[in-house]
């Protein structure tokens, strides 16, 4: 008799992640439990992997041995994938080093000089802390010698409390899985995918840590006797890897990005360019991987065409935001050193762009003397356009140097040299009479780390410096940092406030949603119903816990004809609010592309099937590439239409300027290509991801 047999099942690899730690960091432990989870159900999947979290609490047993890390060691070993995480606390001391975790990274260490395709990410709490006993001291210390004696041979990753680690390691566990699925090669344990592939993507001198969320840490490989045998895919010739770097699907330039940091001399003038324009954000974030993993060669490059700036303008500052701190120690000095020169007005200003992007603070003091030079400025510079010019890079230069700060164990790091700029910038009205400098240089703020924000709670957003407060209500707003909230409701409560001020702390308290900064907000409209009171209740209206009070507030903004009415259906499709269903079909022929565009995303949230008709003639008729985008995700989420073509042209218009959309598009874009089915579309999600990840705002 003949049995009509199934598809054979496809194998799967399993990729062991081995966790190593002190106790004081369990809460990162089960959030890489998430990360992992999360990886296993999207990207790892389409790809035939799954990871598998290998710790003492659940792959062993109960035995003997010489003591309790000893039974550790002969039931389970690092193999693939290591990962430490320290804080405060170094361990408990074994009969053979100083705490059980510096044995188990020893052991991964000792493993990876037989196996350099082997993966180590390590990672250290920056999150402040207060001693209570000597004991407690003396373990803080000892993570602060390790960490410092890790530098001299390994790249390791600074993060500030449970969510940023969440967030570091997720990307990095991203990149893996991707490097491998572009290697199509057996599992990573006999694969020849380097660890430091991903590792050097910002990967700086060996004191310093990366502040890209986008690059994992991992030991530095000591020089081959021989140049290693990097595995590409046969369809994929270098050739179309160097083509494939300049796109802008980051589908296509961040794998591209990880092979070439696999070859032992890519050619950089290739990766770079004719720079003859500044690079679209995708195209830009993998290039300055595949720069920062060979800093010194890449250095002479970005120099040579900084260097050029007055006949190719554009080239020149393309070349400036692709310095990372890792080019540091080979361009700082030098560039600097140009500025005391009699160098060309243009050329100056990209020498001041490049060193605030390699956060080279060392020389923060020379850029104030610069812009505090004796005399009269306008013999110095030229004009007073050229003054304003050169205070305004100054500015940036010093905001992007104290973001990219990390501070040390026991410090946080120094404003005093961005607070002097601002106060001078203020003193010549430069800020007054220039709004683009005031957002530029919100925005950067924006992209501090929690340290960062402690800082703005504690000397700016209280100050009796207008310009202080007002930068960091935008800063803490774009982080979203909740210990921002009691000292923005002062504000929102303070109907006295400018208004100005008053408008971007309701602002803030909507973009932080936690359930105290919603209150506030919520009050604030009722009390103060305006534009700018209006849009921050809309854009925290999804986030309302209470039904009652989500669907009166609903009403009372489409009464009130909010300004913004997007984010009211945006947040009606994700609270599957169907009474608002006629309100939401009457906005699809709205003359407001972002209404439309939302208004069909919500409406498939409520139901896809049932208005797959309108929503397929809102895609047909869509008039911008945003509106294209929507409505092409609201049938997605359609599990009866045919995909393909519309996610391929979803992956087109992507490319175009989805970068600049404003945040809650961003999410939704990720989270419904990220919950598809197709391994296509999770791809998509993964590595917008991660473009997205660098701007901070509303």
């Amino acid at each position: 008799m003949f049995v009509a047999k199934g598809p054979m099942p496809t194998p799967v690899t399993k990729i062991q992640l081995f966790v190593a730690s002190p106790a004081d960091v369990d809460p990162e432990r089960e959030r890489l439990h998430s990360v992992v989870q999360e990886l296993n159900n999207a990207v790892a999947a389409s790809v035939d992997l799954v990871l598998e979290v290998v710790k003492y609490e659940t792959h062993t047993h109960p035995g003997m041995g010489v003591d309790p890390q000893d039974v550790v060691n002969r039931q389970i070993q690092p193999t693939d994938i290591f990962i430490g995480i320290m804080w405060k606390r170094f361990g408990t001391k074994t009969k053979r080093a100083e705490s059980g975790t510096l044995e188990e990274f020893e052991r991964a260490r000792e493993r990876w000089k037989s196996h350099p395709e082997m993966h180590i990410l390590f990672y250290f709490n920056q999150a402040p802390y207060s001693f209570r006993t000597k004991q407690e001291t003396t373990q803080a210390g000892k993570v602060l010698a390790f960490q410092q004696s890790l530098g001299k041979t390994a790249l390791s990753s600074k993060y500030t409390g449970v969510q940023e680690f969440e967030s570091l390691v997720r990307q990095h566990l991203t990149q893996i899985v991707l490097a491998w699925h572009k290697t199509h090669g057996s599992p990573i344990a006999s694969a020849n995918v380097s660890a430091n592939s991903a590792a050097a993507a910002a990967a700086p001198d060996p004191g310093w840590s990366a502040p890209s969320p986008a690059t994992p840490p991992s030991v530095a490989k000591p020089a081959p006797a021989s140049p290693p045998q990097v595995p590409i895919v046969a369809s994929k010739s270098v050739e179309a890897i160097y083509n494939e770097i300049l796109s802008d699907d980051p589908t296509q330039s961040l794998p591209a990005a990880q092979r070439l940091m696999e070859l032992p001399n890519p050619d950089l003038g290739r990766v770079i360019g004719d720079l003859r324009s500044s690079f679209a954000p995708p195209r830009e974030f993998a290039v300055r991987l595949v720069l920062a993993r060979f800093p010194e060669k890449s250095a002479a490059l970005l120099i040579e065409k900084v260097s050029e700036a007055s006949p190719n303008w554009n080239g020149a500052l393309a070349a400036a935001a692709l310095f990372t701190p890792a080019h540091r120690p080979f361009a700082a000095d030098l560039l600097a050193k140009k500025l005391t020169s009699d160098v060309d007005f243009d050329v100056g200003r990209m020498c001041i762009e490049s060193l605030g992007y390699m956060g080279a603070a060392e020389w923060a003091y020379s850029l104030l003397e610069a812009i505090h030079a004796k005399g009269d400025p306008h013999q110095i510079y030229f004009s007073e356009y050229t003054y304003e010019k050169y205070n305004s890079y100054v500015a940036e230069a010093l905001a992007r140097m104290f973001v990219l700060s990390q501070g040390g164990v026991y410090d946080e790091p120094s404003v005093q040299d961005l607070e002097d700029g601002l106060a001078f910038l203020n003193a010549h009205r430069s800020l007054e009479r220039n709004p683009l400098l005031q957002r530029a240089l919100a925005t950067i703020l924006g992209k501090g780390k929690p340290v960062h924000g402690d800082i703005f709670v504690r000397r700016w957003i209280r100050s009796d410096k207008p310009y202080l407060k007002q930068f960091a209500i935008f800063a803490v707003g774009f982080m979203r940092f909740s210990r921002a909230t009691q000292a923005l409701k002062e504000i929102a409560a303070d109907l006295s406030e400018d208004e100005y001020v008053w408008g971007q702390a309701m602002l803030a308290l909507s973009n932080i949603r936690t359930p105290d900064s919603i209150q506030a907000v919520i009050a604030g409209f009722d009390t103060h119903p305006e534009q700018r009171s209006a849009l921050a209740a809309a854009r925290c209206l999804e986030a309302v816990e209470d039904d009652a009070i989500f669907r009166r507030l609903c009403r009372s903004l489409l009464d009130f004809n909010v300004m913004e009415k997007c984010w009211v259906y945006r947040a009606c499709g994700l609270r599957r609010a169907a009474e608002f269903r006629d309100t939401i079909l009457a906005a699809l022929h709205s003359d407001e592309q972002s209404d439309r565009a939302h208004a069909a995303l919500a409406l498939a949230r409520l139901d896809p099937g049932q208005h797959r008709a309108l929503l397929q003639r809102a895609y047909e008729e869509a008039a911008t590439h945003m509106d294209k985008i929507l409505t092409g995700l609201a049938l997605l989420l359609d599990d009866k239409v045919l995909y393909s073509d519309v996610l391929e042209e979803i992956r087109k218009q992507l490319q175009l300027a989805s970068w600049a959309y404003q945040r809650p598009t961003r999410e939704d874009i990720i989270n419904v290509l990220g919950q598809h089915k197709s391994p296509e579309a999770q791809l998509l999600s993964s590595c917008w991801k991660q473009i997205y990840a660098g701007r901070q705002d509303y």
